[in-house]
């Protein structure tokens, strides 16, 4: 078929340039088998090369994979595996489903943060006290009361009942961390766990948040609460650690929430990093690598992803 002939082009072709060899994707492949493929046919083909990583990808793979030729790759892609980066493709927006409330990742992110953010050890207050107008039938807090009262009397209106009073409320302290939030394909499963405990906590967090997958971008204000972030479906840690470098200041925490699968950081990426001092904590949420021996993590901590309610 003439969209299979095209690819097959632009892959083996003669006088083929990088740009179309670029061009060519898994999802092209995939789309033009099921454009031109019949049913009958498409079972004996067999696909290698794809992640994986996605609920299509997964469908597309199932039973396609020749076991001879998996057994023979499968020492060798296994001493790859978090060694390279996630090519991605193009930024989109991601939409990140609903869930449940999940108490047991709250409570560890609760601790990671406050642990980021006190990380020098001192006593720091965990609380602050805000002070509140409210409405009171007592005048003694209200400076007013006497005019209001006065004023009451020589225009014969009623006496006023209700006056202004203060209370002190006791309010979680806001931690100031700097967050980046891994949205990478692989998080699929993971991302509306955390997208709800992030939502949950969000009282006693005063970060800047970050999206990353192989390119990072700023949260919009409604971003946690709508489930759209943007993602190019890769990953890139050193693309996070650049941006580190470029914009958060010295000696402010950050915190990095993944599942682990990330690529390893050169000395050159890493060097910026560790002359600045910038600490960085990691939440991994999965079983993906805890990377607590880089040199560039300064703690590392496994997340929970259970949806236990106590």
């Amino acid at each position: 078929p003439s969209a299979l002939r095209r690819i097959h082009r632009m892959l083996y072709g003669k006088g083929t340039c990088d740009a179309g060899l670029l061009g060519v994707t898994y999802g092209e492949i995939m789309e033009a088998l099921r454009d031109t493929v019949s049913e009958a046919e498409a079972s004996g083909v067999e696909l290698l090369g794809a992640h994986g990583a996605t609920a299509a990808e997964q469908s597309a793979l199932a039973g396609t994979r020749d076991a001879e030729v998996a057994e023979v790759l499968q020492p060798q892609l296994q001493a790859l595996a978090g060694l390279l980066p996630g090519d991605g493709a193009d930024l989109a927006a991601l939409h990140v489903r609903a869930a449940e409330r999940t108490p047991s990742l709250e409570r560890a992110l609760r601790v990671l943060l406050r642990r980021a953010a006190h990380q020098d050890g001192e006593a720091a207050r965990r609380v602050e006290w805000e002070e509140r107008d409210v409405s009171v039938v007592h005048r003694m807090h209200d400076r007013r009361a006497a005019s209001r009262q006065y004023a009451a009397r020589m225009l014969g209106a009623p006496t006023p009942m209700l006056f202004v009073g203060h209370v002190l409320e006791r309010r979680p302290k806001p931690v100031g961390v700097v967050i980046y939030v891994d949205v990478s394909g692989s998080m699929d499963a993971l991302l509306p766990h955390l997208r709800r405990s992030l939502h949950a906590l969000r009282a006693e967090i005063q970060p800047k948040l970050y999206w990353f997958s192989t390119t990072v971008v700023p949260a919009r204000i409604g971003d946690l609460e709508s489930g759209r972030v943007p993602s190019t479906g890769g990953t890139s840690i050193t693309a996070v650690l650049r941006h580190i470098s470029a914009n958060v200041q010295e000696q402010v925490p950050v915190v990095i929430l993944t599942d682990g699968h990330l690529e390893l950081v050169s000395a050159a990426a890493q060097r910026p990093i560790r002359t600045r001092g910038t600490p960085i904590h990691l939440g991994v949420i999965g079983t993906g690598p805890l990377h607590d021996t880089a040199g560039w993590v300064t703690s590392s901590t496994r997340l929970p992803t259970t949806t236990e309610s106590r």
